[in-house]
């Protein structure tokens, strides 16, 4: 069972794990549960075919609770997505809850494929926090996979 708080001081956000994780009936103190994941948000390639302007750049926080392997897998994935997003319309992913809508759209995705091949015992839910160009103060929202397989993303702390 995982630990997680996430508490609000002024203008920061704070999150704690445990580092425990259970590898059949034995448990290991070794486990990263909480994550800064660097993000980058491009405009459209110029006109030289090479070159974008950086619209927005900086890392999230992620923590989770539940399966390692699918947090693991899912946190890799979210990685690489959010480490090149391209973008047309600069206001458009600038807000950390348009970007936390990108994590969400992957990790029900990737929570539905890795649930179909390892059973429903593999479920995580996921904590992402953070503060992007058009936000005046840090965002934190929940993800979560409900038992019976819907999806939920609900901001936790605001303002």
């Amino acid at each position: 069972m995982t630990i997680c708080a996430i508490y609000k001081q002024a203008d920061s956000i704070w999150m704690i794990s445990d580092s425990r994780l259970t590898v059949g009936q034995s448990p290991i103190d070794v486990g990263v549960k909480i994550s800064a994941l660097p993000y980058k948000i491009f405009g459209p390639t110029e006109p030289d075919g090479r070159t974008r302007k950086v619209y927005s750049e900086g890392r999230i926080g992620f923590c989770f609770a539940g399966s390692s392997l699918t947090a693991y897998a899912i946190k890799e994935s979210i990685s690489e997505i959010i480490a090149n997003i391209q973008t047309t319309i600069e206001e458009e992913i600038l807000s950390f809850t348009h970007l936390n809508e990108i994590i969400f759209n992957a990790y029900s995705h990737l929570t539905k494929e890795i649930g179909t091949l390892l059973g429903s015992n593999n479920i995580t839910q996921i904590v992402t926090c953070g503060k992007l160009a058009q936000d005046k103060s840090p965002h934190v929202f929940r993800l979560t996979c409900r038992l019976d397989g819907m999806f939920d993303s609900s901001e936790i702390f605001w303002g």
